[in-house]
């Protein structure tokens, strides 16, 4: 059973000021499971050493980060849009993009990796088409995609892609 994710106390401080984070916990990895982001604010902020596990991103505009740092998300659902930033050795893995969801990805992203997702949209009108892509590196392995379009500009790499 999920909690929304200000109810995780430190973790949610963490997340909402990267420079604590750094400061209290250095590069000791947090794990954060079971969390709901549904309409919750991260602005500006920086993102680093974090698992997330079994969590749900449900929101437009309001998770817009500077920076996502290693990092991993496992089994995470996302439905809305996201802009996660410059973005460096991030793996997203068994998680699903639904509907007309969009998540960016800056310029300068590197090592950024989505294995064994589930890119999924009923909606096939081109206009409604949903998007995962990345202004910089991006690789896409043994995923799954339907009307939801996916890219990289400077460097992409797709590996067994299903639709």
């Amino acid at each position: 059973m999920s909690r929304k994710i200000h109810d995780f106390g430190e973790i949610y401080d963490y997340l909402k000021d990267g420079k604590l984070r750094a400061k209290e916990a250095g590069s000791q990895v947090i794990v954060v499971k079971n969390a709901d982001f549904s309409g919750e604010r991260f602005g500006g902020t920086e993102w680093q050493y974090f698992d997330f596990v079994d969590c749900s991103f449900e929101s437009n505009y309001t998770i817009m980060l500077k920076w996502l740092t290693d990092s991993t998300f496992t089994n995470c659902r996302f439905r809305g849009i996201f802009g996660l930033g410059q973005t460096t050795n991030v793996r997203f893995v068994h998680c699903k993009v639904e509907g007309e969801s969009h998540i960016g990805f800056d310029w300068k992203s590197r090592n950024l990796v989505f294995e064994n997702c589930e890119f999924t949209n009923s909606n096939s009108d081109p206009n409604h088409i949903g998007s995962v892509g990345s202004a910089g590196e991006i690789m896409f392995i043994s995923c799954k995609t339907r009307n939801i379009a996916w890219g990289g500009e400077q460097e992409i790499n797709a590996q067994k892609l299903y639709g």
